[in-house]
């Protein structure tokens, strides 16, 4: 398993800078945002490739709209997940990740007929099965994260993404219940939050992670908080898990020039954790 960070989470005076710092500390990936990679995508790939570092993925952030009623909105944020997913491989990287929905519903409860989570799930479902064969052509991997309720309102737990993967596979390919270019990307937080159990839905739903954020129950650094690393490592193993992880607080620093420092400070300890129980 390799270890990433997100590029938020890192100090420094220019991105080459930054970057050094990741790798002088082990990490072997840099996370980025979709918003405005496009207007630096070189300046990126040229700090990436001086300090010999791979981008882990691109997370497209809080652009959202992939489940408005609204229909150019909806293509609007398709239109801006194909673009992030073609940036991710120009930056050789094949992992890009979404949540599918912030804050609250926006399509309309037509109970009896529909409710407005039943119309949500129909749209995505429709979305996943529209990008699908674009992360085929490109060879991208497209990752759902569940988020908690707070975040919310729709998808805060993994066993409700894995559904949406067997539904949009098996109405494709009876028997099949895997997609290999639609997987799963959740957060440690958000799962102490949401899941009856971390360690079991870990387990059983292994097979769909593509993608792993690592943040203890308060969203801090692993080690910071009440999880217990050791045994998430074991279920990961369990599942024979060889995807990414990514330390990703919750929030991000707002200004990483000088919120990311004591951060920076806290790192050391965290990567001793995770080499401890075999999480790098």
């Amino acid at each position: 398993m390799k270890l990433a960070i997100h590029e938020a989470m890192l100090p420094g005076r220019s991105l080459k800078e930054r970057y050094q710092q990741a790798k002088n500390l082990g990490f072997d990936g840099i996370e980025l945002f979709a918003e405005g990679l496009d207007e630096r995508i070189m300046d990126v790939a040229m700090a990436l490739d001086a300090v010999d570092l791979s981008v882990a993925s691109v997370h497209l952030g809080k652009i959202e709209g992939y489940l408005s009623p609204d229909s150019p909105t909806r293509e609007k944020a398709i239109s801006n997940m194909r673009q992030a997913m073609a940036m991710a491989v120009d930056l050789n990287a094949n992992h890009v990740v979404f949540v599918p929905q912030w804050g609250n519903l926006l399509t309309p409860d037509m109970t009896p007929y529909r409710s407005s989570e039943e119309l949500a799930s129909e749209l995505l479902i429709w979305l996943l099965r529209t990008v699908s064969d674009l992360a085929y052509a490109l060879g991208c991997l497209l990752h759902i994260q569940p988020r908690n309720r707070f975040e919310t309102q729709f998808l805060n737990t993994v066993p409700q993404a894995s559904k949406f993967l067997d539904v949009i596979q098996m109405k494709r390919e009876t028997g099949k219940v895997d997609n290999p270019f639609i997987k799963i990307a959740p957060n440690t937080f958000d799962m102490a939050l949401e899941e009856d159990n971390l360690i079991e839905a870990l387990k059983q739903h292994g097979h769909r992670l593509g993608y792993l954020y690592l943040s203890d129950s308060n969203g801090r650094l692993p080690g910071q908080g009440l999880l217990d690393f050791a045994t998430i490592a074991s279920a990961l193993k369990e599942t024979n898990y060889e995807g990414w992880l990514c330390l990703r607080v919750n929030p991000l620093p707002k200004n990483p020039a000088d919120e990311a420092y004591p951060l920076l400070d806290a790192l050391p300890d965290t990567i001793e954790l995770l080499e401890k129980v075999g999480l790098h």
